[in-house]
């Protein structure tokens, strides 16, 4: 599997996580963390496809160290990115979003830090779906801390639907139930303890999904 190759040539070279994260960032300018590293050695996601190219880079590998003798989504795909991988019929790869760039598509090659397989149950072409971690308990008692939630890219919503946000020009989104009111959207958390958020003219955001569902890890 992916994961044990890179945990190999990691700890062969003498690297934490967090050591090769900041020699990624530092070489290639990127924002690769710490976490999305342990994600990508416990296969619980894969790495995008320039993500993968950096790795080679910095390793002095070729693409045969990560593929060889494993069942690797990126085979044949190296040079030809795409944000949905098809395994099956009814399993696609959706790419797991990280930090959002202001103005770019939320699917962007930059926002994706990488990919999940899912069994595609909605009738929803596979590239408009994306993959978010819900941090927080602001949405508690309905989604815990740590769910992993499948949105559709959309920009529009219904009342009462819950929906991942991007609010004034954060980097991350926020997730939030939409209301709709007088020239202004407000995004109402259902745990009581935290405040309503608004959009309007002066506090500037977007909708970037809507939420289709999410799952709970057992283990973190």
């Amino acid at each position: 599997m992916f994961g044990e190759k890179l945990k190999a040539i990691r700890t062969k070279n003498h690297l934490s996580m967090d050591d090769l994260a900041k020699e990624l960032n530092k070489k290639f300018n990127t924002k690769i963390s710490k976490s999305m590293i342990s994600r990508w050695e416990s296969n619980q996601t894969d790495p995008s496809i320039t993500n993968v190219k950096y790795l080679m880079k910095f390793f002095g590998v070729d693409y045969s160290y990560f593929v060889e003798d494993t069942d690797n989504v990126y085979t044949n795909k190296l040079y030809q990115p795409s944000n949905a991988h098809p395994l099956s019929k009814n399993i696609v790869k959706v790419p797991v979003i990280g930090q959002i760039a202001m103005g770019m598509p939320i699917t962007a090659e930059q926002n994706i830090e990488g990919y999940d397989a899912i069994e595609l149950q909605y009738d929803i072409p596979a590239d408009e779906l994306f993959e978010l971690e819900c941090e927080g308990h602001s949405m508690e008692p309905t989604i815990p801390n740590g769910a992993i939630g499948l949105f559709e890219v959309t920009s529009t919503v219904e009342d009462g639907e819950i929906a991942a946000v991007q609010v004034d020009h954060d980097s991350e989104a926020t997730l939030k139930r939409i209301q709709h009111a007088k020239g202004q959207i407000l995004l109402k958390p259902d745990n009581p303890a935290y405040p309503t958020l608004t959009i309007d003219k002066d506090h500037p955001g977007r909708i970037v999904g809507r939420l289709l569902e999410y799952r709970v890890k057992m283990h973190r």
